[in-house]
């Protein structure tokens, strides 16, 4: 807090932790639901809010694990073609069945 007489002079708070829930979740895990190949990646999911977005795309397995969300939503690591991947697709509680073509 500060006043304005511009003297920089104000006071810090202490630390207030505080954790931001996810807006959506996983209700059932993505698992596939066949042998992927090159031309095909086919796979289940299912989120518990009833109002959400979802993005799918292969990526090099050294992005699996560390890929922020703004390279994700942009598809800028994503590899193959625009069939290979999912973009902002509105989803809901429903179970879900995707595939991924041309991806090799």
């Amino acid at each position: 807090v500060d006043d304005d007489n511009g003297r920089g002079d104000g006071t810090l708070s202490p630390v207030v932790a505080f954790r931001v829930p996810p807006s959506n979740d996983f209700a059932t895990a993505p698992a596939l639901t066949s042998t992927p190949t090159a031309n095909n990646i086919a796979f289940v999911f299912s989120a518990t809010a009833a109002i959400g977005r979802a993005w799918a795309q292969v990526v090099q397995e050294s992005q699996a694990g560390v890929l922020s969300v703004p390279p994700l939503k942009s598809a800028s690591a994503a590899l193959g073609p625009p069939e290979c991947r999912q973009s902002n697709v509105n989803i809901g509680i429903n179970t879900l069945y995707w595939a991924l073509g041309r991806c090799a």
